[in-house]
This record gives C-alpha cells, structure tokens and sequence, in this order.
C-alpha cells in the first residue's frame, strides 16, 4: 500500500521554477529517501505534501486517494501526517513538556491536566527510546535533545506518516547515529516515514527507497538494496563526482607558520600551504578556539577569511540581498564607501555568484530565500573570494588563515566537492587552513594533520596522508595520548 504520492507537481516563484514535474510515492511501512542537490526542490516538494504551499500543479494522494479542496497543515495533522522542519519550530524559554504539548493539551473544565501530559510523554519516551529532560527549558538544550522534542512532539500528536527535512543538518555523529536507530524503530512499530537529506552515505544507512530530485523534476527512484552512494550521486548532479584530497604534504617543515593558539598544555599550529583538522565532539572545547583565532586575526582583516559554524547567527544577515551579503565584510570592495554598500550588483558579484554556482544567481534575492546550502556557497565565495583579491600584507604575502568551521554542514555532495576543492586550492596557494569538523571523512581526506580535541585539549595529532579512523575516534574521547608527542606540530614531521 503505498502512503502517500505527488504525481506531477509544480511550483514556481516568479521566474523560478522549484518543482517543474515531482513524482514522489511512500510505500507504507518504510523509511524513503528524498535526496538531491541544494535548490533542487526537496523542501518545496514536502512543504506540498504537508500542505504549507498550494501546487500549481499536480495532485497529492494519501492512501491511494487524491486530496480535494484545501490542504493545509491542520488537515495534514488530522490525517496523521507530521513534519519535522529543518529550522526547529520550539518555543525556546519554555520547558520542554510544554513544548511537546503546545495546541493540544490535556485539559478538562480549563484545568491542564499535567499528571497525564507528563504519563502520555514518558510513556511515549519509553516506545521510542527519545528520552529528553521534560522540566527543563528548550533554550538550554544540545542541538540532539533539541532534535528529539520536534520528533517526539509530532509523535505525540498521533502522526503514523513522519517526514523529516534534513534532520541530521546540525547534529553530531553519536547524535546523528542515535536518530537513525530512533527513525528504524517507527519503522517496524509501523509508521512511515520521508528523510529529506543529502547525506547519501546516511540514505544507505537507513532508508529503504530513494527518489532523487534535479533541478526541480524526479530522475530516479531506486531500491537502497539495487544502488550504491557513487550511483546516487551522479544522479544528483548529472555527472559523475570526483572528490578531492590533499597531497602528501612533502617538504611541510620548511613552510613558515601563519599563526598559532594556545590550547590546554600545548598550542595548535597552523602552517602555510597545509589544512590543519580538528576532530572532537561538538562541545569540546571548539568554540575556544574559534575564539582564540578570531581575536588573533581580527586586526589584519586582509590575510583572514573565516567560514563561520552557524550561517544564520554567524555569517549572514538574511533580510539582505546577495549583493549585500557579498559586501558585509567590506573586503569584496574595499575601497567602497559604506553608503555603497546597499547599491545594485556590479560585475564582480555577479561573475562571483556564477562562479561559486549560488542558485538562484539572483543578486536582488534576499539571502533567506535560498536553501540552506546556497547560503553556505554564498559565504564560501565572500571569504575565499576576499582572500584572494585583497592586497597581502607583508608579513603574509603568499596567503593569509582561513578559519572554516563545519564549512559543507547542510550542503550536497556537489557543492561539497567544490568547497572541498577551494580550500585545497587555497592552501596550495599558500595560505594556512584551521578546518573543525565533525565529519571525520572529511578530516581525512583533506588534513595534513588532524588534531582530537577532548575537554579543551588535543589529546593527540595524527599525521597525514593515512588515518585510522578507529584511533583518531578513541582520541576524540579522550584516549590515545601516547600519540601526541610523536605526532605534535612541533615533532619534526
């Protein structure tokens, strides 16, 4: 039986065209994938589905009967149908338990019955395996337990038909490998549920089917069991993919050092023409060390890009077009006075917006109606853009630092290879690359050298160019100190 279909759906916003022919079909009981490049109409295609926008065109089905009149998200949830955003939708200083209950609360004679709320969750807890602090306030949860309360909160509105928009965006590996277990579960205690995601290796992990999305139609839909990630991904982008990795590094003593920070007992040293890695679970001591090297860096803003860990907060103000955007650190146009920040595109943000393949290359959009991973384009091409064309000073004059935090968080596989090749360019150019990431195959495949962060110390450095992922993981948690010494910057390499 199948749960849910879109047959031909269409959605434009003026002259863009999100959906131009989606075929989309749920069988009932399974995980199913939604995969496809950033701006290929996932999120548009689930936000018809749970009725958030209308289509232009198409028909919805649910159960092998066709929508009519109005879908809207109250009849999506009346029909069981329940979806978690990408952006969290809680109330931030309320506890948790009232979060999960909020617009449907048990009262009877007006008077909430809390004994029963709290019964009704921890009974639900207990099914699940999502456990979450029901007194505490949300504001003061990790981003994991954060993830749980929109889940646990669709389940408790009866939802059978979950779907998810790229729930694992923001969340560390154990926190990313917990969902996964939590989402195997609703699938054989019978629900069904849709993972709008990019993270093909996550889609083979878990999901039963994929359907793959480009530039707004279907393409594909494979069995998880008949395809492979290299399959997937070349369907997502129309070509086949070839990710990048760095060189052996030869000759690495003889580089001069860009810049170091003191951490723990020992320091971090960042080396021209070399990307040095950071691998440790988020909450470890990384938000020091961006701060350290912020504050190093920030008097010579002409050697220094820095590629924040949080878009939204860190690196964009949304309301601005993309022009603006470009322009905010005022070293796309450094000689442009401030008034002219705000005036129309010119050529080079233009030629810019082409060249890092930001869709759409609207300059007049405002950088929150892109997808989360056209925004992250959009900062890669303003920093590493700016290292480039501003003028070197002379203590730098082969390159400068460039901080990049989590920089293909919530990106695709095509956009993560070419971000993954800019770095590499850089830092082959000669500038010295600090990359924290929480994906470990990404450490590898483009550090020099990899340093484990535990409790706001590197507990151990590995040298390039081969890894143990087992070792670096021990590290991560505090074990593997014999390794450091031998392995420290300041060992001869």
């Amino acid at each position: 039986m199948n749960a849910a279909q879109l047959v031909g759906i269409a959605k434009s916003y003026g002259e863009v065209k999100a959906n131009d022919g989606v075929d989309l079909t749920i069988r009932a009981g399974t995980i199913h994938a939604l995969v496809g490049e950033n701006g290929a109409g996932k999120s548009t295609a689930m936000k018809i589905l749970f009725g958030m926008v209308p289509p232009d065109a198409g028909k919805i089905l649910f159960g092998g009967r066709e929508v009519q009149g109005r879908w809207d998200p109250h009849r999506a949830g009346a029909a069981g149908v329940g979806m978690v955003h990408q952006h969290f939708m809680l109330a931030g200083p309320e506890s948790v338990l009232d979060n999960l209950v909020l617009g449907v609360e048990d009262c009877r004679f007006g008077v909430r019955r809390r004994a029963r709320e709290r019964a009704a969750l921890e009974k639900l807890m207990g099914e699940t395996g999502l456990r979450v602090p029901l007194n505490a306030p949300v504001e003061g949860l990790p981003v994991g337990l954060q993830s749980r309360c929109e889940i646990l909160k669709v389940l408790y509105r009866k939802a059978r038909f979950l779907i998810l928009d790229e729930p694992t965006a923001v969340l560390t590996p154990s926190e990313t490998a917990d969902l996964l277990r939590t989402l195997r579960v609703l699938r054989d205690s019978g629900h069904t549920v849709l993972v709008v995601t990019h993270k093909l290796k996550e889609v083979m992990d878990v999901a039963d089917e994929a359907t793959v999305l480009r530039a707004g139609k279907t393409v594909a839909t494979r069995k998880i069991s008949g395809t492979s990630v290299e399959e997937l991904s070349e369907l997502m982008v129309g070509r086949r993919l070839v990710m990048p990795t760095r060189a052996s590094g030869s000759e690495r003593n003889a580089r001069s050092e860009r810049a170091s920070i003191p951490i723990g007992s020992g320091e971090i040293v960042i080396r021209a023409g070399e990307i040095t890695g950071i691998a440790g679970v988020e909450g470890n001591g990384q938000e020091e060390i961006v701060r350290r090297l912020v504050e190093r860096m920030a008097p010579r803003p002409a050697s220094f890009a820095f590629i924040p860990g949080d878009r939204h907060r860190e690196a964009l103000v949304l309301p601005f077009t993309l022009t603006e955007n470009l322009r905010l650190t005022r070293k796309f146009h450094p000689a442009v006075p401030g008034r002219r920040l705000f005036h129309a595109a010119s050529g080079p943000e233009r030629a810019l917006l082409a060249e890092y393949d930001v869709r759409p290359p609207k300059p007049e959009l405002a950088a929150e109606a892109l997808s989360g991973g056209n925004q992250q384009k959009l900062i890669v091409a303003r920093e590493l853009s700016s290292l480039a064309r501003v003028p070197r000073e002379p203590s730098h004059p082969q390159g400068g630092v460039i901080l990049a935090v989590h920089p293909t968080r919530g990106v695709d596989v095509g956009a993560i290879e070419f971000i993954h090749s800019r770095l590499l360019a850089a830092a082959e150019s000669g500038a010295g690359v600090l990359l924290i990431s929480s994906e470990l195959d990404e450490l590898m495949a483009l550090s020099h050298r990899i340093g484990a962060l535990y409790r706001g110390s590197i507990t151990a450095w590995f040298e390039g160019p081969d890894y143990d992922e087992r070792k670096i993981g021990l590290a991560m948690l505090g074990g593997g100190a014999a390794e450091k010494k031998s392995n420290s910057p300041e060992a001869p390499a």
